[in-house]
């Protein structure tokens, strides 16, 4: 931060746009590969990690004047539809995004009065390079399914995409204190528990020299 604002002056607006993909897995019976720690992490690194960047932001946000709106700054998250319609599999994954959810709201009320809006994007499928990175085996599978439900466009989203609504968050005064969706009226399944059956005994095949 102290970076950012030598070189451009001071912060009005942030995109909290890093997280993970942990806390996935089944949590009991025979194919149960969710362990604890993972789970731990999914809240950590999405929920607590957008947090800490959504507190030390709107720190700096204070030390600037307020615009012709009264307006300091404008912060926002970035959760996932599937903490809205968690998928079997994602507890962890889901627990950390709807984290970020839940505490848009009370943000949003706090920073209020200095002028500084929090609002949260919950997308759908987008072509990032998280959701590619499986080309193989059974995950790859998994997207596959996924990419084939979204209603229209009949496609992931692209990256620009994504950045026309956090243009539209940012420049809006009246976007404030909650969660938007971007995901082409898609609708995370239930999902199918045979595809954590095969991850978890690919994770039991010991390693390959």
């Amino acid at each position: 931060l102290d970076a950012l604002q030598e070189a451009t002056g001071p912060l009005r607006g942030v995109l909290n746009a890093a997280g993970g993909g942990g806390g996935t897995g089944l949590s009991i019976g025979e194919h149960a590969s969710l362990t604890i720690d993972s789970f731990r992490r999914g809240l950590l690194v999405n929920g607590l990690g957008s947090y800490i960047v959504t507190r030390l932001a709107a720190e700096r946000m204070l030390e600037g004047e307020p615009d012709h709106n009264g307006e300091r700054g404008v912060l926002i998250n970035v959760s996932s539809i599937v903490a809205q319609e968690g998928q079997t599999g994602t507890p962890g994954y889901a627990a950390g995004k709807g984290a970020i959810e839940a505490m848009t709201l009370p943000l949003a009320r706090e920073f209020a009065r200095y002028g500084i809006r929090v609002m949260t994007i919950a997308p759908g499928i987008y072509d990032t390079p998280m959701f590619n990175s499986a080309r193989d085996g059974i995950l790859a599978e998994m997207n596959a399914g996924l990419r084939a439900a979204v209603q229209f466009p009949a496609r992931p989203g692209y990256p620009e995409e994504f950045a026309m609504a956090v243009r539209h968050v940012m420049e809006n005064p009246m976007m404030n204190g909650h969660v938007m969706r971007v995901d082409g009226a898609y609708r995370v399944p239930p999902g199918d528990e045979s595809w954590w059956h095969r991850v978890a005994e690919a994770m039991r095949q010991p390693a390959q020299p």
